[in-house]
């Protein structure tokens, strides 16, 4: 960085969108005079070639021939990295080194028009199809795909996934994110999105960096942020932000920039979050200074931010950042849009459209010239850059001319990750009306043979949906009734099978077109195939409740099966136009192997009930007054079912510390298991008398606690969560192991209902989500359990107080594992655990106790790859300070962190 020109800097600091499917020498001097530092394809700029049934039709590409995708992409990504090659190319510590360009593309799936790479790839579901799934693997096995195609066509940084959790849907538009979101619950999407990351990580051998966003979260947006010429504004305090919406982020930033599940950078949405202090109204955070400061130095993301995670502002031309620059400064001054972001804290500025060229040069050398004479500009741009070149260096390694220009390799495409998307369709297929599987075998026929069947499609009417002039439909007309006819030849006929838009569908209501009225007439189904519900934009969206209110007062259309299948988000339609119809289904998104999902149920396919029947709401669905489902209700836990647990060791001895633990996940009221971080109380009532509660959070829905008793005799152990509370038979201290395992509900106080005991295979368990600030999980990156050392045995006689826990005599106050990573104060374990740099900051002290620790050696034992020079005092204060707070909290008392200024820190026993 050193040897770095302050043009060179300067340059590092933008992606820019350019024209063209090619590296042309337009392309090539952004690279060589302007020094960008990344580039952004999309399909807007002409980059990618999907094929006439995709492309811009103003692009000029070829109509006559398919498409190679894949290898278009492929080739020009390696030009691109060879133009920045040539041009970086130096000598550093006497090897040949040259900077990448971060080549960066939105695919977050359903397609167009935020999925970019198209044909020949695999067709990627949207996020709330997968959050329909509930499975965790799944959204990994998707992130995999995504990495693995991305980096074989030499895309380098995702601009996703969407960690936005939408708490209060809004049918209509108005700031809605709609299927982009994994759903809306906040430990959910923490949960998918963290091992989406995964997935993108692993299968990207390291190459793909994720860039999750719209932090610090769309939250309630009122407004669409990329058209609006007013502020979007989100109303929530800062605590609402900290229990929602800052829950994903916060466990994607969990851990190092780039760890496995770990976002490598953080996009900054361009919203105003007026109930935050240091925010206002009327500016958005991606420009206030103060309001970026008020969230990346939350703990949450601070450490994260401190261990290099980059920050990168979303689109600087979108609606929002226009209308603030207008506000600002009369009109968009582009130099100083740009260092406006740059000043409140963004390391990199997205400008993906090409009308941004124009300016660019001017720009660089505004800049250039204030790095020059400001010092606080220098510091941020060498700050940004910085962060930009530990990415770089990250993706890769040692920079090596040979490896920035290798031709990218691997496979797009492939027969098992297309038979794997088809699987996911199945399993995210959530029954509203019928609300199961079985009610639905019963309660509507398959179309039989000679039955006519009518679908009314969104997709091909440009009064319905996106886009419009510039684009083909996503889908052609009659796209659902050739899919019929190619998956079940023999049950259907073409002239029983006809294909009307949502506009005819008006018309005919209206009485406008004697031919949709017809087809009306004429079919035994009619099936409705709905993208989204936005009437202010696509007046043909509200056809769908005008057609539902009206179908059963119109006599023609009497008796008529009425089928609907949501390719979109779901939440629309109120009690009476749900009582209207026969089938209501949701897929929540409308690639093909959505579409054929929907034909299946349609037909009452036999592979469906092998793989159909769990997709569930990961959303709230609630119209006017109308609850059909709260997602916070349907994830608690389940109070009907049956519990069992291990104990370790079993029996346990008199004197010693015993962990019971879930033997099966715990199952939420919707069928699957709870999302991590569920809290779950353990109330031991000990032979003494005495009870002590510890509680615990899940991590795959498993829980556990450590509980000592002095005394021997038989231990109850009452389990809740939420509605849910059983007590055990008695596991008995001292003696000859659990009891035996008895039906439900024999020896449960209370009217509660007993679950067995069963003695533990292994001390290998989950790791736990920890809790921060206001009502906040973070994921632990821990998940191994090692023993704890044991504590010396209590006399049998020993009197223990009911307000404390038991504990055997101990001179020391705070005991930690440092192998199993484990905390203990005063012989209770430290629940929820400390993070890993709270962990590795008191296990260091810890080993050096009563001797004085430098902040140097400090640093480098909890931040060990990172520049010493690069962790500010600050950030170790706050580190230790929130280490006290938390030992204070457990009750630790004489044990104390003591400060020795100007040298480090000294853990007094």
């Amino acid at each position: 960085m050193q040897a770095m020109t302050p043009r060179e800097k300067i340059g590092q600091l933008f992606v820019v969108g350019f024209l063209g499917p090619e590296a042309t020498p337009e392309v090539r001097r952004l690279v060589s005079e302007l020094r960008v530092g990344g580039v952004y394809l999309s399909q807007e700029n002409c980059n990618i070639v999907n094929g006439p049934a995709h492309d811009p039709r103003d692009c000029g590409f070829p109509r006559d021939r398919p498409a190679d995708t894949p290898a278009q992409v492929a080739r020009l990504t390696q030009q691109l990295q060879q133009a920045a090659c040539e041009t970086t190319r130096r000598v550093v510590e006497g090897r040949e080194v040259c900077l990448p360009l971060l080549v960066t593309v939105d695919h977050e799936g359903d397609g167009r028009p935020l999925t970019r790479l198209l044909n020949g790839f695999t067709p990627v579901p949207s996020a709330m199809a997968i959050g329909a799934t509930f499975d965790p693997a799944m959204a990994e096995a998707v992130g995999c795909i995504v990495g693995r195609e991305l980096r074989a066509v030499g895309v380098n940084m995702l601009l996703g996934p969407d960690l936005d959790v939408l708490d209060m849907p809004r049918s209509g538009g108005q700031g809605d994110q709609g299927v982009r979101v994994f759903g809306g619950h906040p430990l959910w999407v923490a949960e998918m999105g963290s091992r989406y990351v995964q997935g993108l990580h692993s299968c990207s051998e390291g190459r793909l960096a994720a860039v999750a966003k719209h932090f610090p979260g769309h939250g309630r947006s009122n407004r669409r942020v990329d058209i609006e010429d007013i502020p979007v504004v989100v109303g929530k305090s800062l605590g609402e932000l900290q229990q929602v919406d800052l829950v994903p982020f916060a466990a994607a930033a969990q851990g190092r920039p780039g760890e496995a599940g770990v976002a490598d950078a953080l996009m900054t949405s361009h919203l105003s979050y007026a109930g935050v202090p240091g925010c206002g109204a009327d500016v958005p955070i991606t420009f206030s200074p103060s309001c970026m400061q008020a969230f990346y130095s939350l703990p949450e993301v601070a450490s994260w931010r401190q261990a290099g995670g980059l920050v990168v502002a979303d689109d600087l031309g979108s609606g929002a950042a226009l209308a603030y620059a207008k506000r600002k400064f009369g009109d968009y001054l582009h130099a100083n849009v740009m260092e406006e972001a740059l000043l409140a804290g963004n390391d990199l500025l997205a400008l993906a459209a090409v009308w941004h060229l124009q300016e660019l040069p001017n720009t660089i050398r505004y800049l250039e010239s204030r790095y020059q004479t400001d010092a606080t500009v220098r510091q941020r741009v060498d700050d940004a850059v910085r962060r930009i070149l530990a990415l770089k260096v990250h993706l890769y390694g040692g920079l090596t001319p040979g490896e920035v220009t290798a031709a990218p390799q691997g496979n797009v495409g492939r027969p098992e990750d297309r038979a794997l998307m088809d699987t996911l369709a199945l399993r995210s297929v959530t029954f509203i009306r019928p609300s199961s599987l079985a009610e639905y075998r019963s309660a509507l026929p398959a179309p039989g043979i000679g039955q006519r069947v009518l679908f009314v499609e969104c997709w091909d009417d440009p009064a319905c949906s996106p886009p419009r002039e510039r684009y083909p439909p996503y889908w052609t007309r009659g796209k659902l009734a050739s899919l019929a006819l190619e998956m079940y030849p023999g049950r259907l006929s073409p002239e029983n099978l006809r294909t009307i838009s949502f506009s005819d569908l008006g018309a005919a209501l209206r009485g406008q077109s004697p031919e949709a009225l017809q087809a009306l007439r004429d079919a035994d189904y009619i099936v409705l195939a709905y993208l989204e519900r936005d009437p202010l934009e696509y007046p043909a969206s509200e056809t769908l409740k005008t057609f539902l209110r009206q179908v059963r007062s119109v006599p023609e259309l009497r008796g008529k099966q009425v089928v609907v299948f949501a390719f979109g988000s779901p939440y629309h339609l109120d009690a009476g136009e749900l009582l209207n119809l026969n089938l209501f289904v949701s897929l929540y998104s409308k690639t093909e192997p959505h579409l054929r999902a929907a034909i299946k149920v349609l037909f009452q396919d036999p592979t469906l009930f092998a793989e159909a029947g769990q997709g569930r709401m990961p959303v709230d669905y609630v119209v006017d007054s109308y609850v059909f489902s709260r997602i916070a209700q349907q994830v608690e836990a389940d109070p009907d079912q049956e519990l069992r647990l291990r104990v370790q060791p079993d029996p346990p001895p008199v004197g010693e510390t015993f962990t019971v633990e879930l033997a099966a996940p715990l199952l939420a009221r919707n069928g699957h298991r709870v999302p991590d971080g569920t809290k779950v109380d353990f109330v031991f009532s000990l032979p003494d008398g005495s009870t002590h509660r510890v509680t615990s959070l899940t991590r795959g829905g498993l829980a556990r606690a450590t509980m000592l008793s002095t005394r021997p005799g038989p231990v109850r152990v009452t389990v809740s969560s939420g509605p849910l509370q059983w007590t055990s038979p008695p596991v008995t201290v001292g003696g000859g192991g659990s009891a035996p395992p008895s039906s439900p509900g024999a020896g449960a106080a209370d009217g509660q209902r007993g679950f067995p005991v069963a003695p533990v295979a292994s001390a290998a368990t989950a790791g736990v989500l920890v809790l921060l600030g206001v009502g906040l999980y973070v994921l632990s990156r821990r998940a191994r359990l090692v023993p704890r050392p044991q504590p010396a045995a209590a006399p049998a006689d020993a009197g223990v107080e009911a307000s404390s826990l038991p504990q055997a005599a101990t001179p020391q106050e705070i005991t930690v594992d440092v192998a199993g990573r484990r905390v203990f104060i005063n012989a209770s374990e430290l629940l929820p655990p400390l993070s890993r740099e709270q962990f590795d900051l008191l296990a260091y002290l810890y080993q050096n106790a009563g001797r004085a620790c430098p902040r140097e050696d400090i640093v480098r034992h909890v931040w060990p790859g990172a520049d010493a020079g690069g962790i500010s005092d600050q950030a170790l204060d706050s580190l230790v300070h929130r280490v006290r707070e938390r030992l204070r909290a457990a009750g630790a008392i004489r044990a104390r962190i003591v400060t020795l200024r100007g040298m480090g820190y000294r853990l007094e026993l």
